[in-house]
């Protein structure tokens, strides 16, 4: 990719970018290439088209004029995990005194109204205000940002990169546990022996789903069975269709191979290096369980975050068969479980003429993506499901 960072946030800034594009066909994995190219650079281009709205304020002085989120969906770290970033990282612990910089955003569950969220939150390459005192408080992920042809879809899918990211994280990292899947649908039993063929990979489905959320998260495992390196592969996705999570899981899984074969070469420090152990991008993570050491140790791992099985077929189908529906269903569910979610359009000028729209969804109750070491031992969903029982890293990339 272009260094536009550099541009965008600092001439010495430095960002890792996983961009691909994967499916059977060809043209398939070109439009998702040509889609997440315009999503990210949306997403770190947005927070200098937004900079004149950003208000400065302390949380306590936002709660005394503003309807804001609770402090608990803010300090979502540990004191020992912000000791602990603090060493490794430019991330800080907060105080409700400290100024924190806050856009004023739309609702997405309470039409008409507004609420005020970090910008941080919001967006890659954001510029803290050092002169008045703002810290780096949490890391920024581009999970909940979508580009598609319509703002129907385009928000459909950011909505459903929030409850995939939810799920994964409540199903890795804490008690809840998921279910195997049998993958017992036919057109999955095809695409699966089209995208592995004659490889020594095995297929691993599990149902993350969470009940309170829509749609279906399903992660696919890919293993090898010769035991080489690379050795587990996995990919996740969120769909109303189970069939079709399932597909985008396997497809992801797929396409690390590439990044796990060629890791040391792109990316040597994470693959080779010695600082694996602090987990902190979402490389390290990846190239820990791809390396065909500690087998059974990762079989042991992998074993306790499901229990049961059942059929792929079981699931059940939600898709409205319409993107205003979809749209329109996915936001009831929802707005049963958060106040404080919101949107923004966040489509760039120059992208405007392509048709395309770009998508950014927060939604401050559901747990987002963290580093790989680093998960949110003090959100309120985190411990309403008995808090981190899990602290080993992810290997989603």
């Amino acid at each position: 990719m272009p260094h536009y960072e550099q541009i965008l946030v600092s001439d010495e800034a430095k960002i890792n970018y996983h961009l691909s594009g994967y499916g059977i066909h060809r043209e398939e994995a070109l439009v998702k290439l040509y889609g997440e190219s315009v999503e990210r650079y949306a997403l770190l281009a947005a927070a200098s088209m937004w900079q004149d709205k950003v208000i400065y304020h302390s949380y306590n002085e936002m709660a005394s004029m503003h309807d804001i989120l609770p402090w608990e969906y803010i300090n979502i770290y540990s004191s020992e995990d912000y000791r602990e970033l603090a060493a490794r990282t430019n991330i800080r612990s907060i105080t409700r005194d400290d100024v924190i910089g806050w856009l004023e955003c739309p609702s997405l569950v309470r039409a008409g109204e507004t609420t005020y969220i970090p910008m941080q939150c919001l967006f890659i390459g954001y510029h803290v205000r050092e002169d008045l005192g703002e810290k780096i408080f949490v890391p920024s992920f581009s999970k909940g940002s979508a580009t598609h042809v319509n703002i129907y879809k385009a928000l459909e899918s950011a909505i459903m990169e929030a409850v995939e990211a939810d799920a994964f994280m409540l199903n890795w990292y804490t008690d809840v546990r998921s279910r195997r899947l049998e993958p017992d649908n036919l057109e999955l039993i095809g695409l699966t022996e089209k995208i592995l063929g004659k490889t020594p990979y095995d297929l691993t489905l599990y149902d993350f789903s969470m009940d309170d959320l829509p749609g279906s998260v399903i992660a696919a495992q890919l293993t090898n069975t010769r035991g080489k390196s690379p050795y587990i592969l996995m990919g996740c996705s969120a769909n109303l269709d189970p069939v079709r999570a399932a597909y985008r899981a396997l497809s992801e899984a797929a396409t690390i191979h590439y990044l796990a074969a060629n890791g040391p070469m792109m990316s040597p420090v994470d693959f080779l290096g010695s600082d694996g152990e602090s987990f902190l991008n979402l490389d390290s993570n990846v190239a820990y369980w791809t390396k065909a050491e500690d087998q059974a140790k990762k079989s042991r791992i992998l074993e306790t975050i499901y229990e049961g099985t059942v059929n792929l077929s079981s699931l059940k189908n939600e898709n409205r068969g319409s993107d205003r529906e979809n749209l329109k269903y996915i936001i009831s569910r929802i707005a049963k479980l958060s106040r404080y979610a919101v949107y923004l359009d966040i489509t760039p000028p120059e992208i405007i003429g392509t048709g395309l729209k770009v998508m950014r969804v927060f939604i401050p109750e559901l747990v987002q993506l963290s580093y790989p070491g680093f998960p949110y031992t003090e959100h309120p969903r985190v411990l309403q499901f008995g808090g981190i029982t899990n602290e080993f890293p992810h290997p989603m990339p």
